[in-house]
């Protein structure tokens, strides 16, 4: 598969495929050949692929699992369009999966996020670290804001976790409540260059990408 031709930093602000989000504070591409998406790691100066449903059909198809639909007529047809004879699966809208949460402790830790909004379904990890994408906000001064963005695995977590987990008690000796709701995105144009230039794709190893899928789809 070739490699995507990655937008430099300082192309960032005026190229369509990037999309700066302003919740997470990061920059997102979307590569138009396979729909696929990459958020760019600042520190790493490099992208990562993101997990959304294009990667796990991606992953998926390359190890034969639900590559085929069935048909209405009872026979079969592919999951991907055949785009100058390589198959490319089929693009679909993007779903929220993520919480903006408000009204937490201000010495939470990302552990008591994790452990609490677990309740309504598996949440995304991190690629490069493997840890749960969850993003508490600081000051100016680094201290913790007591509101936090949670990155879900599937899209029905975020209505359920509105649902069971919106105007509760976090912890159980602190009577004050949390809010939950749909985390909402916005394009932001002029937000600055990024930390450093995206020089190379990342390798992420496809046995251990499928596995991890596989582990959050049980």
């Amino acid at each position: 598969m070739a490699e995507p031709n990655f937008p430099k930093s300082e192309d960032f602000k005026t190229d369509k495929r990037v999309q700066y989000i302003e919740e997470t504070d990061s920059y997102v591409f979307t590569d138009p050949s396979d729909g696929l998406e990459y958020e760019f790691d600042n520190k790493r100066g490099a992208w990562f692929p993101m997990w959304n449903e294009a990667l796990v059909e991606q992953q998926q198809s390359a190890y034969g699992a639900g590559a085929v639909e069935t048909a209405k007529d009872g026979g079969s047809k592919p999951s991907a369009i055949k785009n100058k004879g390589r198959e490319i699966p089929k693009r679909k809208l993007r779903e929220n999966t993520r919480v903006y949460v408000s009204g937490l402790p201000l010495d939470v830790t990302e552990k008591e996020v994790a452990d609490y909004f677990s309740q309504c379904g598996a949440i995304m990890p991190d690629l490069s670290t493997n840890k749960p994408r969850i993003k508490l906000y600081q000051d100016a001064d680094g201290r913790l804001k007591g509101d936090a963005l949670v990155t879900y695995f599937k899209a029905p977590s975020v209505q359920l976790a509105i649902d069971i987990l919106d105007d509760s008690q976090f912890r159980g000796t602190d009577p004050s409540r949390i809010s939950v709701q749909e985390a909402q995105f916005e394009s932001k144009n002029d937000a600055g260059a990024a930390e450093s230039e995206a020089s190379k794709r990342p390798r992420v190893d496809p046995k251990i990408l499928q596995k991890r899928i596989e582990r959050m789809e049980r």
